[in-house]
């Protein structure tokens, strides 16, 4: 018998069917080993939907318990039962007691619904004994173990759709199988298909259906006898058959066998007479539907989910006109709300908890509810999208990216046999596959091409990534996408993850100098190490290559290449911090030249929480797009840096620059105006011996030539190009000369 208590492990209500694999291992990756740990540990990290779940089987598992050491009274109990379950009862109850044998032999055993429910919870050991039922003879017991079994499948069937009660549907599930033995299990199956039938055949029972008949024959009278023959030549001859015209007010009538267009027009002029006579229906509560209808617009417009709500009237105007749609084709409206809702699953369950709990409210035994047909068609749909609902409500971008990550790392260890194996029936590229395929049961020994070692590496395998999916499903959604970033970037730490998750939230991409310092702050690879050093992107900086060769046991010009050409490095194509779309936001990278204005190093330094000097800067920019890094000193003795493009390697910049100073410096009286290009990036002697460059090389000379005199602020350039060297010394000759002449005039 079943039956659990706090210290039972999480994994008895795996076994016994209560919750799935998925859930399990969700609550197994977040520390809940027994069933007390749900009850204590509540406040553990996670999803929302698995703190919910937590807390459903918190209260299901403190009645489960009870009911087993018949801890408390029939009035405390249903107190604290869901009173939907309770509804659900009463409902289920009224419906399979219609007859007057069923309800005499059920009356004699329970005076209420509610005796019922107390007994399948608390008697379950005796329910179904004809023993302890000696008031009724065999028959009878037939009779009323048949009743039971549709009420218990009503309640079944019902517990489907409401959140707060699943985990009761299950756990009476068990409890009858339990209490008949599973041969007359089938007999309970059995039942369940005569209650769902019930229940599909609760709208043919209704006078509505006859109103609608009518209403469509009287209406079709009015039309040509060609047109009504085109209809019954084509198999349409009721509300029914003609129910995808309604659905679909676009949908051709010259599509049908034999009708022209003038039957077609008629057609036309007879949909759209029929669809204002059914609106009109609608309104006035003429048919039997109106009242079910009126309860699920009511229960909508005081509904307290208020997301849900608003979204549906965002796509149908108002609670009236899903309800209508709803009534005429659930198919449709399902269809029509699923095409932009973000959270999908939330979304259908919460409908259907409604609609269900509307059917629940209607106990009028001659008058069965009217919408049962339409949700259950609903319900299909739903059940049909619920696993790829919930993995998508679940599953965000951040935690697919990691799933998809971890599945092909561990797919790497299969042997080859396994893992062709594998790929044929996985799409190793697509997360949704990959999804697919740990929600479902493998035979792997059935696939050609597997023994027993390639089935217990596959069955090994898909345990250990389904433990890794629920992990997955079930964690914190800012946690994982703080996980996902150190999936892109091993190196770094939950606090560096949320700052850069930040930073991208606010700039639209990654801090990527900040992703760099951190990944030179903590790298391990010896030339990385070297290289930091020079630039000093750690705690210390040393430009003296003898020492820094000599501290890493290198040559001199070993530790020159590492510096100067980085790129060259084995290991620098597997670096996370090489792909070129991460740096677009950047193009200062890939540019000729690289100066603290040009990247407004300040300002990024400040955006970015860099520590770092603009030499370190540049030795980042280096590592991306090599570049020729120069430090300038002025005569003043302050230093500046600059990073130039590798195809000026020959230009001598520091000559360059030296002349440019020592013309601004000397004593002149008058300004000068000098050609920068013609002065400079034309002679030969600022370029190597006999290595004179094309042109295209002479015009970047010159560019750079001046982006440095303007960002370093060493000279003046006017619109022309051409440098301006302002006067700095008085020509007192001059004058003096000047006064003479003054003085000679006077």
């Amino acid at each position: 018998m079943t039956s659990y208590h706090w210290g039972s492990p999480i994994s008895k209500l795996r076994e016994d069917r209560i919750i799935s694999i998925v859930l399990e291992q969700g609550l197994a990756s977040y520390g809940f080993e027994t069933l007390g740990d749900l009850k204590t540990g509540k406040d553990k990290p996670g999803s929302k939907y698995l703190k919910r779940q937590v807390a459903y089987l918190c209260d299901f598992l403190q009645v489960a318990i009870d009911c087993d050491s018949h801890n408390c009274n029939k009035e405390e109990l249903i107190r604290r039962l869901p009173f939907s379950l309770v509804k659900s009862t009463e409902h289920v109850f009224l419906k399979v007691c219609k007859d007057t044998t069923s309800k005499l032999i059920i009356d004699k055993v329970f005076i209420t619904p509610k005796d019922l429910l107390y007994a399948l919870l608390v008697d379950k050991a005796t329910i179904f004994k004809p023993s302890y039922y000696h008031f009724i003879s065999k028959s009878g017991f037939n009779i009323y173990r048949n009743a039971v079994f549709k009420i218990v499948h009503g309640l079944l069937f019902f517990c489907e759709f409401f959140h707060d009660r699943h985990y009761y549907g299950k756990h009476l599930d068990n409890i009858v199988v339990e209490a008949i033995g599973h041969y007359e299990a089938e007999d309970v199956r059995m039942g369940q298909g005569q209650m769902q039938g019930l229940i599909q055949n609760n709208i043919d029972k209704t006078a509505g259906k006859d109103t609608l008949s009518k209403l469509f024959n009287n209406i079709l009278s009015h039309y040509a006898l060609r047109t009504r023959n085109t209809l019954e030549r084509n198999g349409i001859t009721s509300i029914n058959d003609f129910k995808p015209w309604i659905e679909d007010i676009d949908k051709d009538f010259l599509s049908l066998k034999g009708c022209g267009r003038k039957s077609a027009m008629e057609l036309e002029l007879f949909r759209k007479e029929l669809l204002t006579a059914l609106q009109q229906i609608g309104n006035s509560g003429y048919h039997s539907g109106i009242e079910d209808m009126n309860l699920l617009e009511k229960a909508l417009d005081s509904w307290r989910d208020g997301n849900a709500r608003l979204y549906i009237l965002e796509v149908f105007g108002s609670s009236r006109a899903f309800v209508t749609s709803f009534a005429l084709s659930a198919q449709k409206t399902f269809s029509k709300l699923q095409i932009n809702a973000k959270d999908q699953f939330d979304l259908f369950t919460a409908i259907i908890e409604l609609v269900a709990s509307v059917i629940v409210s209607n106990q009028n035994e001659e008058q069965p509810s009217s919408i049962v047909g339409s949700f259950k068609s609903f319900e299909k749909m739903f059940k049909a999208n619920r696993q790829k609902m919930l993995t998508d409500s679940l599953m965000t971008v951040d935690k697919k990216k990691l799933v998809l990550a971890e599945f092909n790392r561990k797919a790497m260890t299969l042997s080859i046999r396994s893992r062709n194996v594998l790929f044929r029936i996985v799409n190793a590229e697509n997360p949704d596959s990959i999804a697919a395929f740990l929600n479902s049961e493998h035979l792997f020994t059935s696939l050609s091409k597997i023994g027993e070692k390639s089935d217990m590496e596959l069955k090994v395998f898909t345990n250990q990534m389904t433990g890794y999916f629920a992990r997955m499903l079930f964690k914190d959604d800012d946690a994982a996408k703080y996980a996902a970033i150190i999936e892109d970037f091993p190196f770094l730490n939950t606090v560096d993850a949320k700052f850069i998750y930040d930073y991208k939230a606010s700039k639209g991409h990654y801090p990527m100098f900040f992703v760099s310092w951190r990944y030179f702050s903590d790298c391990v690879n010896k030339a990385d190490k070297l290289y930091r050093d020079y630039y000093g992107m750690g705690f210390t900086v040393s430009t003296n290559l003898d020492k820094l060769a000599n501290e890493y046991h290198l040559s001199r010009e070993r530790a020159r290449q590492i510096v100067s050409i980085p790129q060259n490095e084995a290991h620098y194509r597997k670096n996370p911090l090489l792909r070129e779309q991460q740096w677009k936001a950047y193009p200062f990278v890939y540019d000729d030249i690289v100066t603290e204005r040009s990247s407004e190093f300040e300002s990024l330094a400040s955006e970015e929480h860099l520590e770092l000097s603009f030499f370190a800067f540049c030795g980042i920019v280096n590592y991306i797009s090599p570049k020729i890094i120069e430090k300038v000193t002025e005569d003043n003795g302050k230093l500046k840096i600059v990073a130039y493009t590798t195809w000026l390697r020959g230009f001598k910049l520091h000559s360059a620059l030296r002349e440019i100073v020592r013309l601004r410096d000397i004593n002149k009286d008058t300004d000068i105006s000098i050609s920068l290009y013609d002065h400079f990036s034309k002679d030969e002697k600022y370029w190597p011996k006999n290595a004179y460059p094309e042109n295209s090389k002479i015009t970047l000379s010159f560019r750079l030539l001046s982006r440095i005199i303007i960002d370093l602020h060493i000279a003046n350039i006017e619109k022309d190009g051409n440098l301006l060297f302002k006067a700095n010394k008085t020509n007192y000759s001059r004058h003096i000369e000047g006064a003479w002449q003054a003085d000679a005039h006077s």
